[in-house]
């Protein structure tokens, strides 16, 4: 609220010039007492530019947008000076000299930024970021964790392509170095969410993300493929439905627009960007769920995706507001690091 104060103040004195403007033009003929008093008046109405306003409110900005409107080394106090001697040499019914112009797109410009800048760190404050694993343990997740375990670091088995060399320590989150674990789900349960995380995938290995225990991104050893379909990693996987027939259970996936993974033992990045859906008072969904962007290893693969309702494999065959991130771990090797959740 600050700076619509401030941009009042400002149209607050355009009206006094003005005014005193019409008062000066309107007594001439009472004589140069009355127009040199007035005159006064008007020299007297300050827009605060060079004194405490401008530079208290924008730091920042106080130079930068100065130099928007006004000539190269002109400084600030120097159009302060400008406007006073201006005013005082002012003959009655005289026009808003361009210095006082270029002044009122300063004040009003440079608030317009504030009150931009206000908006957008409130609406950054209200962010909650939440790591799932801070790097020691698994606590942010339930029981059973099977063989899911904090390690220092995985490297592709080069005797074993199909499974990792693991040195002991902390820092990543591996389900098991050659085999298979339990699926695992974190105690965190989330509606619209920015979704960051890292992962790493052995020579053939399979694994998945779902957001709110529902909505599979597929994650795979795809690398090298010039094909890709629905099973491919970063591809949000299909629903299934046995009563479509033996052959047509799976239903509405997508592809992802492009193969961007690295080979077997690379660490990789997702970063998901979704929409919860939405439901009446009732409990009926009167918004779909919806990816409203998908990037791997910083590429987009998916934009604005609606579904429909839970893929296959999923935790919870109902849609809610809220829900966990359910990881697989029964397909095979995989690796987490830095996975975080954003929400707000």
């Amino acid at each position: 609220m600050l700076g619509v104060h401030f941009i009042g103040d400002c149209f607050t004195a355009d009206r006094k010039i003005l005014s005193d403007r019409k008062t000066t033009v309107g007594n001439v003929a009472n004589g140069p007492t009355k127009v040199t008093k007035n005159r006064q008046k008007l020299s007297d109405t300050r827009i605060k530019v060079g004194s405490s306003y401008l530079p208290q409110l924008f730091p920042l900005f106080y130079g930068i947008i100065a130099r928007s409107f006004v000539p190269r080394g002109v400084t600030m106090n120097r159009i302060q000076m400008k406007m006073d001697n201006a005013r005082r040499a002012r003959p009655a019914g005289f026009q808003a000299s361009g210095w006082e112009r270029s002044i009122r797109k300063i004040c009003i410009l440079a608030n317009l930024i504030l009150l931009v800048l206000l908006l957008g760190s409130s609406s950054l404050s209200q962010a909650e970021e939440t790591s799932l694993f801070n790097g020691k343990d698994l606590t942010a997740w339930k029981e059973p964790l099977g063989t899911w375990a904090a390690v220092r670091s995985v490297t592709l088995d080069a005797e074993n392509p199909k499974g990792f060399t693991v040195q002991p320590g902390t820092g990543v989150m591996l389900s098991n170095s050659a085999g298979k674990s339990e699926n695992i789900t974190s105690h965190l349960e989330h509606g619209d969410a920015h979704i960051q995380f890292e992962f790493n995938v052995p020579q053939g290995s399979n694994s998945g993300v779902y957001l709110q225990g529902r909505y599979e991104v597929q994650i795979l050893d795809s690398f090298g493929k010039t094909e890709i379909g629905t099973h491919d990693c970063g591809a949000i996987y299909q629903r299934w439905d046995p009563k479509r027939g033996k052959g047509n259970e799976g239903y509405e996936g997508h592809a992802p627009k492009v193969n961007a993974c690295r080979a077997p033992g690379e660490w990789q990045s997702l970063d998901i960007t979704f929409k919860a859906p939405r439901f009446d008072a009732s409990g009926n969904r009167t918004k779909s769920a919806k990816f409203i962007q998908v990037l791997h290893n910083g590429q987009v693969i998916h934009e604005n995706v609606e579904m429909t309702g839970p893929t296959r494999g999923s935790k919870f065959e109902k849609e809610a507001p809220m829900g966990p991130i359910h990881i697989q771990g029964d397909h095979g090797p995989v690796a987490f690091r830095h996975l975080k959740v954003i929400t707000r």
